[in-house]
């Protein structure tokens, strides 16, 4: 759809559905499309993961939607996230419990795979009651980035 321009945005509120006509730089033809051809909006999900202890080495939180409410008892720490049990690019980690947990930057503990890459090379504390780490998947360098 190169050179084409939308030539009038349609009245009232805008809908994905609604249709608006493009027209070419020549000003000769007109295309007509809807904002779903061009955008694709997946609703995020969201769940509770298994409640983590002591040391969540290779953490498989045990489900795999986009928001992952997490809990822990007696200040958890993560030291990587199971690429396998958690197969998502990306996912956005919020802490609903009343302890801190501790994300451990590239810790051993955890496969090389599975570890954290965090920003200054510190460790990443995600604070009680609403607190939260957004995951990425870095697939050149094969690790979990926190950003």
């Amino acid at each position: 759809m190169s050179g084409l321009k939308i030539s009038q945005l349609p009245s009232g509120v805008p809908t994905l559905s609604g249709i608006i006509p493009f027209t070419n730089d020549a000003k000769t033809e007109t295309f007509y499309s809807t904002v779903n051809d061009f955008v694709s909006l997946t609703p995020l999900t969201q769940d509770s993961a298994t409640l983590i202890s002591g040391s969540g080495n290779n953490y498989n939180p045990g489900v795999t939607s986009d928001i992952v409410r997490i809990s822990g008892t007696s200040n958890p720490v993560l030291t990587g996230l199971s690429s396998s049990g958690y197969p998502n690019d990306a996912g956005l980690f919020i802490n609903v419990g009343s302890s801190d947990i501790s994300i451990r930057h590239n810790d051993s503990s955890s496969d090389a795979i599975n570890r954290f890459l965090v920003p200054f090379a510190v460790d990443y504390l995600i604070l009680p009651s609403g607190g939260a780490a957004l995951v990425v998947r870095d697939k050149t360098d094969d690790i979990w980035r926190i950003v």
